[in-house]
């Protein structure tokens, strides 16, 4: 335990220099980890084929990734290794209708389900100037 958890507002009131001391030296959080630091999963050749099976079937980094049970940014590292580029923009045709939509009174996210774009990108291309 520090001295600054031990002061703060949430342990009550200040404690002496000795009960300090002692809660210190009894801490479980001094000393050395409890277990060995996780590395980041190694994808085998099988599981790189299946992402990339799952990816070009669904078109998202994210749903392959979860389902090999992985990060995204590894999912990403992966395809970008194996040469698929998983940088998709909008249209023109995907802008105007997301436009029209939001002017008929849509939200941004039910736009982006239905064209399969995220909520950020359809809000951006909405307020953005033509």
């Amino acid at each position: 335990m520090d001295l600054l958890h031990a002061y703060s507002k949430h342990m009550g009131a200040p404690h002496g220099v000795r009960d300090l001391v002692e809660k210190a030296q009894k801490s479980k959080r001094n000393g050395a980890r409890t277990s060995a630091p996780r590395t980041a999963r190694q994808l085998r050749p099988d599981e790189i084929e299946q992402l990339l099976a799952h990816y070009q079937h669904h078109g998202s980094v994210v749903a392959a990734a979860k389902a090999l049970g992985v990060t995204r940014q590894t999912a990403g590292k992966h395809l970008a290794g194996a040469g698929v580029s998983t940088l998709r923009r909008m249209t023109a045709a995907e802008v105007d209708e997301a436009r029209s939509k939001h002017a008929a009174g849509a939200s941004a996210a039910a736009t982006g389900r239905q064209l399969g774009i995220s909520t950020n990108t359809i809000i951006k291309a909405v307020t953005q100037a033509r």
